[in-house]
């Protein structure tokens, strides 16, 4: 475990983003964002169909009422409350204590380090809240961003499993990644992002 503890404050925020719950005020703008075919296709593997403002609503509601046990989704905003992207932690598994995530921001507000902010807080809470010792992840390949967003943390390869996606007419590759907490730890003491 870490010897530096996350600043003072909200666990969930860091400098320039905060992690919140869903709320069905932000159904609109998931609803726009949807429409972002090619974002979908790189973060799912596919094109799902497009879901309509009652279901979409419906699930927000549902999700909200469910204790969150092996899947947490959560909004990432800027600290002034613009939504920017989504975030969840899932498929944590206490017996073997290990974890994976998901992020995905929004075109308009990429390339800001909301991403990178983002994923070292649900790390953080990985390692150092639900006591794993391992995240996992995977991206598709192709996934330039991603692939660069996993190497900033110090994830390692831990190989491709091949044409496990079809989509846009071609199959594409899954990468694995990992990272022990051990090598979260070094991150934290030696790259920080306050």
């Amino acid at each position: 475990m870490s010897d530096k503890l996350p600043p003072l404050g909200c666990f969930w925020q860091g400098d320039k983003i905060r992690l919140r719950a869903f709320s069905v005020g932000d159904v609109e703008v998931l609803r726009a964002e949807e429409q972002d075919s090619e974002a979908i296709r790189l973060s799912e593997g596919t094109i799902k169909p497009l879901e309509s403002p009652e279901t979409l609503k419906d699930s927000i509601e549902r999700e909200a009422k469910q204790p969150p046990d092996q899947d947490l989704r959560l909004v990432v905003e800027t600290l002034d409350g613009t939504m920017v992207g989504d975030a969840n932690l899932r498929d944590w598994n206490n017996r073997s204590g290990t974890f994976t995530f998901g992020i995905r921001i929004f075109r308009a507000y990429r390339r800001r380090g909301f991403a990178t902010e983002a994923v070292q807080l649900l790390l953080r809470y990985g390692f150092y809240e639900l006591r794993c010792q391992k995240a996992n992840s995977i991206t598709l390949c192709g996934n330039e961003p991603s692939v660069r967003l996993h190497r900033i943390f110090g994830f390692r390869d831990e190989g491709r499993i091949r044409r496990a996606f079809y989509t846009d007419g071609r199959y594409f590759d899954k990468l694995l990644f990992g990272l022990t907490s051990e090598e979260f730890d070094e991150f934290e003491r030696s790259r920080s992002i306050p």
